[in-house]
């Protein structure tokens, strides 16, 4: 097995001037990769070694950028042969609207929309309509961008999934449904779902293919739950045995009564008490896995279930393909009743309300903090000192992004309180000169 060294990095420090803009503009490159300061050069070189130690190729990437911060070009050598280089032409505004790359070309187009986003379209040149056509669009919200996406979709190949973790996606999430075989076939009857060892080992191929976190799930009132319980657990064991780490994530609706839907044609339908217990014993089994819990719940029921262990909960939620784009338009598409209609807002207040710290954190996955490195740091208990004032950080950000001004000031006055109780005194005023910063407009602070 071969190992990979990352020995230093070189950057070389000479912009020297002020650059602002008052429109939307993507990331800039600095950013992206982390630096601190107005970098022109930056020079990456890697090691690569065999299993025995020995040296086998010696990897340099040099990478230039423009003042505003975007690649103009990036070389890659292996034992001081060129192997690759991408040539960047920029527009006045720093931005790319052109890649050159081998034999491939990109061309970049930006457009504002009428809400005040930016929209910006990558496209590859030169392909013809019978070709598999490269095509992607990214938004930048006037407020910021969205900084981890989740993907939920069918199980798919290993080289699917390695697309999906080049894109840098954050969880993928699959719902087993059931881990009883024979309920599974008679709920996916002739359908491409309907493979239960293929849909079964999805995660092991996803793992393969470098995504680091998995999200599971099963639908609570198909089959026997202490099955269900049982088979989500050995699941989790299997990709800790085999990956060094289980599941980020674990969701666990239930089937909720219906027409068609009763004790005579689902059995194991949960009544609250069960379903109370089962989400006790999971959280007790996986102390360090997350449990997300959906608006088909009531708010009653939602509040008693983060006591006993649930720590993701859903709000405003659509659950119809197109439901929120439909949903702006007056038309409900909902492909089951919710039982939670508050809105964020609302959730936000009541979970403040209850002592809890509403989070919007995605700072573990942009530090690389995610997998088994994430694992190490909960599984030592030390993970609260970065979670409580990111949490924190991120409730203000929220607040002072999309909320109204009666909101902020909940929020702050909730923050500065739960502030004054963090012991290092330090991470404590991290927290408040955050407050400030993100009103006067600063972004991406955290630890």
């Amino acid at each position: 097995m071969k190992k990979y060294s990352i020995l230093f990095t070189l950057m070389l420090l000479v912009f020297n001037y002020s650059y602002s803009v008052s429109k939307i503009m993507p990331e800039n490159d600095w950013k992206v990769k982390n630096l601190k300061g107005k970098v022109k050069t930056m020079i990456k070189t890697e090691y690569e070694y065999d299993s025995s130690g020995k040296l086998e190729k010696t990897w340099v990437i040099e990478t230039y950028f423009n003042e505003q911060g975007y690649i103009t070009n990036e070389v890659q050598y292996v034992d001081n042969r060129l192997n690759q280089s991408i040539i960047y032409k920029n527009n006045s505004d720093g931005l790319p609207i052109k890649k050159d790359e081998d034999s491939r070309t990109h061309s970049y187009k930006y457009e504002d929309t009428k809400d005040g986003n930016l929209v910006v379209t990558i496209k590859e040149e030169g392909v013809d309509k019978e070709s598999f056509l490269r095509l992607e669009k990214i938004t930048y919200n006037k407020n910021g961008k969205i900084r981890r996406i989740n993907v939920n979709i069918a199980a798919t190949t290993v080289e699917n999934y390695r697309r999906l973790n080049e894109k840098g996606i954050g969880t993928y999430i699959l719902f087993q449904e059931t881990y009883d075989e024979e309920v599974y076939k008679k709920v996916h009857p002739k359908c491409l779902k309907g493979n239960y060892d293929y849909h079964t080992t999805s995660f092991d191929r996803a793992m393969e293919a470098g995504i680091e976190d998995v999200g599971a799930g099963v639908l609570f009132g198909l089959a026997d739950p202490k099955f269900e319980v049982l088979g989500l657990m050995m699941h989790n064991e299997h990709l800790e045995k085999r990956f060094g780490v289980g599941f980020h994530t674990i969701s666990v609706p239930r089937l909720r009564p219906a027409e068609g839907v009763n004790l005579e044609t689902f059995p194991y339908l949960l009544d609250d008490e069960t379903f109370k217990k089962i989400v006790t014993i999971i959280r007790i089994a996986v102390p360090y896995t997350g449990m997300i819990l959906s608006t088909r719940e009531t708010a009653e029921m939602r509040e008693i279930l983060i006591q006993h262990g649930i720590s993701q909960v859903s709000a405003g939620s659509c659950t119809g393909v197109g439901g929120y784009e439909e949903h702006i338009k007056g038309r409900n598409v909902s492909q089951f009743a919710t039982a939670d209609e508050r809105s964020p807002k609302q959730v936000i207040e009541d979970l403040m309300a209850a002592g809890y710290i509403p989070s919007y954190c995605t700072s573990c996955y942009r530090t690389g903090r995610v997998g088994e490195k994430f694992m190490e740091i909960a599984k030592s208990e030390m993970i609260h000192n970065l979670c409580k004032p990111n949490a924190l950080t991120t409730l203000v950000e929220y607040a002072v992004d999309y909320g109204d001004k009666e909101l902020l000031a909940k929020v702050e006055k909730f923050v500065r309180e739960q502030a004054a109780t963090i012991e290092n005194k330090r991470l404590e005023q991290f927290v408040l000169k955050n407050i400030d910063k993100l009103k006067a407009g600063e972004r991406d602070l955290y630890l």
